[in-house]
C-alpha cells in the first residue's frame, strides 16, 4: 500500500456513511433537482461526507494524525525548492507537552547553520482548523527555540476537512498548498541568505530596517566572529566554574561521585545551566543527609560568588552556572530510581 493510499484510507468515511449522506441529499433535493436540474455526482456525495465526518472535535489520536500528515505535506512542498534533512518529531518544548507530533525540527541542506521548526496546535473552540507556526533561527545565536523568539516566522491555518478532501479526491498536482507563506520565506532565505541572517540577528523586520545585501554580509561576518569568540570564552569560563565546584564537593565526606547534568537541550537555554547529583558512599545514612546537603550547597554558592566577582566573569556575564540544589543518592536509591 502506497503512503498516499494509506492517508486516503485514514480520512475516507466508510461506504455506508457515504451512502447514507447520498440518500439524505437525494431525499431533500428531490423537488429542487427536478426544478433546477440540479445533479450531484458520486464525488459530490463523498466530499460532503468527508466534511461531515471531520466537522467534529478531534481526539488526541486524531490530532496527532493530522499534525504528522500536515507536517509531511509541508516538508514535501519545501522539498520542491530545496532539500529538507534531519527531520525530528516531538511532543513538546522542554518540560511542556503539546501532544504527539505537535513539534517538528528540521534542517535545510542549502541553508547550513539554520534550525527550522513547526509547532502545531488544535483549539476545540475552532474545531475546523489546525494552526501551524513555522519559524527558524541561526544556531550561533539560538536562544529559546520557539515562534515568539524568532524574527523569521509565520502562522498558517489548515482546514481539517479540506486537507482530508484534497488527500482523497484531488490529484496531487491540482492541490492548492495553504502554506505558501512558508515557501515564500524559504525562497527569500535561499536568495538572500545574508539579509535573512541580518534579520534574525538584529531581531528587526527588513521593511523597517532596510539594508543592502553587501552591508548585511559584512555585518553578519563580523557579528559571527564576535559571537564565536564570545561563545568560546563563555563555555570556557562556565566549564572552569563547574569544575571548581565539583572539585571542592568531591573533597567532602561520604562522596562516592558527583554527576553533572547539563540542562541545555531542545533549543532551551537554562540558567543555571548545570545541576548536580551526588552519589554517596556506603555507610551514608539519613542523619548525614542534612549536613552533606548544606555543605555542598554552601560550596556551590560561595565558589560561584567568588569567581563571578572576577573581571573576566563579569565581562562575559558568567554568574551562577551550577544550580544551588543537589540530589543525593546512595547506591541502593540510585538502583531503585533506575528501575522506576
Amino acid at each position: 500500500m502506497t503512503k498516499n493510499q494509506e492517508i486516503k484510507n485514514k480520512y475516507l468515511p466508510p461506504k455506508e456513511f457515504i451512502d447514507n449522506v447520498a440518500k439524505e441529499i437525494k431525499e431533500k433535493n428531490k423537488e429542487r433537482a427536478k426544478k433546477d436540474r440540479l445533479t450531484y455526482t458520486k464525488e459530490d456525495y463523498t466530499r460532503i461526507a468527508i466534511e461531515r465526518k471531520w466537522n467534529k472535535t478531534l481526539t488526541k489520536k486524531e490530532q496527532s494524525m493530522f499534525f504528522k500528515d500536515i507536517a509531511d505535506d509541508i516538508i514535501k512542498n519545501i522539498n520542491k525548492v530545496c532539500e529538507v534533512t534531519n527531520v525530528e518529531y516531538g511532543n513538546g518544548y522542554f518540560i511542556f507537552e503539546f501532544g504527539d507530533n505537535s513539534v517538528v525540527h528540521f534542517r535545510i541542506k542549502e541553508l547550513p547553520g539554520w534550525l527550522f521548526g513547526m509547532w502545531f496546535s488544535y483549539d476545540k473552540k475552532t474545531k475546523g482548523v489546525i494552526k501551524c507556526e513555522w519559524f527558524c533561527q541561526q544556531d550561533l545565536w539560538l536562544d529559546k527555540f520557539k515562534p515568539t523568539r524568532s524574527e523569521i516566522q509565520c502562522t498558517t491555518l489548515f482546514s481539517i476537512s479540506q486537507f482530508a478532501i484534497d488527500k482523497i479526491l484531488t490529484e496531487p498536482e491540482d492541490v492548492f498548498f495553504d502554506g505558501y507563506e512558508i515557501i515564500d520565506n524559504i525562497k527569500f532565505m535561499l536568495k538572500h541568505p545574508w539579509l535573512a541572517a541580518y534579520r534574525d540577528y538584529r531581531g528587526v523586520s527588513l521593511n523597517i530596517d532596510y539594508v543592502t545585501e553587501r552591508y548585511a554580509k559584512k555585518y553578519i561576518q563580523k557579528a559571527t566572529k564576535k559571537e564565536i569568540k564570545h561563545d568560546k570564552m563563555v563555555a570556557k569560563l562556565e566549564e572552569k566554574m563547574k569544575d571548581k565546584v565539583v572539585q571542592k564537593i568531591n573533597q567532602l565526606e561520604f562522596i562516592e561521585s558527583v554527576e553533572v547534568v547539563d540542562k541545555n537541550r531542545d533549543g532551551w537555554i537554562c540558567h543555571p545551566r548545570y545541576s548536580l547529583k551526588i552519589n554517596a558512599t556506603p555507610g551514608f545514612c539519613d542523619e548525614h543527609y542534612q549536613k552533606l546537603y548544606e555543605d555542598s550547597e554552601a560550596i556551590i554558592r560561595e565558589t560561584q560568588e567568588n569567581l563571578s566577582n572576577k573581571s573576566m566573569y563579569k565581562k562575559y556575564f558568567v554568574f551562577h552556572i551550577v544550580e544551588n540544589e543537589v540530589e543525593i543518592f546512595t547506591d541502593e536509591e540510585e538502583e531503585q530510581c533506575e528501575e522506576c
